[in-house]
């Protein structure tokens, strides 16, 4: 009489029940709001998922949801004035990609420094096109560019233009 516990069809079931009771749990875990939900437990299910090693569309909704939550934490966390422009645009691409809504608080933040930002570095760009690569005269020329008739160091004689 052959043992019924390394049969195919034993193992075929546990895999099926261990399925049923994962979708279940993540449809719930889905139709709730992302903020009634823990990192640790969406990132549990979603290993839990990924274990059984079948393609369930439950699997990919946790994994969009756990970086979302990720990318939140992180945010939240991070220095904010350790932020260059590069990071802004690193946080913004994530959310769209982890469909944050566009009109998230932190969204919205990231967009206004990122467009502050630009402006910053364009008058910076235009500035250092102004200068011939001697600071006196950079100097001089922040100080027009600024509202400003006098050479920060006193260093040139230029008038302004």
């Amino acid at each position: 009489m052959p043992c019924a516990f390394g049969s195919p069809q034993v193992q075929l079931q546990h895999v099926l029940a261990q399925a049923l009771a994962f979708v279940q749990e993540a449809n719930e875990l889905l139709q709730s709001p992302d903020v009634e939900h823990s990192l640790t437990k969406v990132e549990a299910l979603y290993a839990t998922g990924s274990s059984l090693g079948l393609n369930l569309p439950q699997c990919s909704a946790l994994e969009k949801i756990s970086k979302r939550m990720r990318w939140l934490t992180d945010l939240d966390e991070v220095d904010e004035s350790s932020l260059d422009l590069d990071d802004i645009q690193s946080y913004l691409d994530l959310a769209r990609q982890n469909d944050v809504p566009a009109d998230h608080a932190f969204v919205k933040v990231l967009e206004d420094r990122l467009a502050s930002g630009l402006v910053w570095k364009r008058s910076a760009e235009a500035l250092l096109q102004v200068c011939s690569c001697r600071p006196h005269q950079f100097l001089c020329s922040y100080a027009k560019v600024n509202g400003g008739c006098f050479c920060l160091l006193r260093l040139c004689s230029q008038t302004p233009r």
